[in-house]
């Protein structure tokens, strides 16, 4: 069983949060998600939940909500001392721009959609997937029908 760690996460509007878990970059992932604002994990450092509550009560005056602190004195100083600890590669935030000319400017799910697209416009790829589609469509029905 893998060991906890404490990770660090900046929201692009100056936030910090503070966290603890096993898996710090899938979790990174989960909070950028579910963020309205773009985040990056910055540090991974070894503890655990002594260690996440140590810091929470260290930077309690800079609390913004929950794990998540103000990026000023004490917090601003912890945080550019850890910076990059841990961590392979911090994207700039300039890659979260999502501005016309940006290259960074299509996000993943757009991406499928056209290349979805793109095969679809294929007719040969169309023939192949509409006769596997029509096929277990029939198996459904045809079990359905033995079932009642």
């Amino acid at each position: 069983m893998s060991e906890k760690h404490v990770y660090v996460i900046e929201a692009q509007i100056g936030l910090i949060k503070i966290g603890c878990s096993r898996w710090p970059a899938k979790r990174a992932a989960m909070v950028s998600a579910h963020s309205p604002c773009p985040v990056r994990l910055v540090a991974v450092l070894d503890g655990g939940h002594p260690f996440e509550r140590e810091l929470h009560r260290r930077f309690a005056g800079s609390r913004g909500h929950g794990e998540w602190f103000r990026k000023e004195g004490a917090v601003a100083e912890f945080f550019t001392q850890f910076f990059g600890e841990g961590v392979d590669t911090i994207p700039a935030w300039s890659s979260f721009d999502r501005s016309p000319g940006n290259p960074h400017d299509i996000d993943l799910r757009t991406r499928r959609s056209l290349a979805a697209k793109e095969r679809w416009a294929d007719p040969e790829y169309r023939a192949r997937h509409v006769s596997a589609l029509r096929k277990s469509r029939v198996r459904q029905v045809s079990y359905r029908a033995r079932a009642v």
